[in-house]
């Protein structure tokens, strides 16, 4: 089985400045991999930078966290004090 990526969930998100953001990363159907599969990278698009792979941070922007619990299918990334666009 191949995982997949639960529907439904808001493709924006509405957060106070200075609050924390999490966004939510469910995966579903996923088999008989282990529970830590498979594991989520997180990306900033506008210059492909990689935030994080699984547990670890690639960035050195302290404000990003990523939150999973074993045994979990759902991946949290968090973004702490959000600023003004």
């Amino acid at each position: 089985m191949v995982p997949e990526f639960s529907p439904g969930f808001p493709t924006n998100l509405t957060v106070q400045r200075e609050s924390s953001a999490f966004l939510d990363c469910p995966v579903s159907n996923p088999g008989d991999r282990p529970v830590s599969y498979p594991l989520i990278s997180w990306v900033r698009i506008r210059d492909w930078h990689i935030l994080t792979n699984g547990l670890v941070r690639f960035t050195t922007d302290d404000r990003f966290n990523v939150l999973y619990k074993e045994g979990s299918f759902n991946w949290v990334l968090q973004v702490e004090n959000i600023c003004a666009v």
